[in-house]
């Protein structure tokens, strides 16, 4: 998995910190789920994770201290997700491998419909790569992604027509490079 950088805050014995510091050796949620409605769209949407695990290593809530993770799920359409990776949580920087297979489209089609007429009959993406995320309080996040991204048997539906708008059998993008800021997207085509 990614390396994470080394701990730029150490404390010595004349330098200890002013506040209480919680520390986390290793931590393992496994065998869990979670399901989730909203009941704000129209079909309701739900999405569901069997399996999950999650394991937690090394972390101090001290600024600038690096915290190592795993989490892993099985999707209850089909769709498994691993990544690991590190984490800076104080200062909302997350650095990570992101493999997800199978990822079904067709769980966001309620959300897609409070914009258009367009219903999501079928089409899964699976995304593989590394990702980098700094998220720091009252700044906008950045993003920046390059991996490798391939969507498959997508068919889109015009409702208020009743006719198909779009579809294809498959799309990769492959070593696809994209940043937030500044925005800034880069890929190579695939079959």
């Amino acid at each position: 998995g990614p390396t994470p950088p080394r701990n730029s805050a150490k404390t010595t014995k004349k330098e200890q910190p002013s506040s209480m510091v919680v520390r986390v050796d290793r931590a393992i949620v496994s065998l869990g789920s979670v399901r989730f409605e909203d009941a704000t769209t129209d079909p309701d949407a739900a999405v569901g994770v069997d399996s999950v695990s999650v394991i937690v290593t090394g972390y101090r809530s001290m600024p600038g201290d690096t915290t190592a993770f795993k989490l892993g799920f099985h999707g209850v359409s089909g769709s498994i997700a691993r990544s690991s990776g590190w984490v800076m949580p104080l200062e909302g920087v997350v650095h990570a491998r992101v493999d997800v297979d199978s990822l079904q489209l067709t769980q966001f089609a309620p959300y897609l419909k409070r914009f258009a007429y367009i219903d999501v009959k079928s089409g899964k993406v699976a995304v593989h790569g590394d990702m980098h995320l700094v998220a720091a309080p009252q700044k906008d996040p950045v993003v920046d992604f390059a991996g490798d991204i391939v969507s498959d048997d997508l068919k889109l539906y015009v409702s208020l027509k009743n006719q198909d708008l779009f579809g294809y059998k498959r799309i990769s993008i492959l070593k696809a490079q994209a940043k937030s800021l500044p925005p800034a997207a880069r890929a190579n085509g695939g079959r």
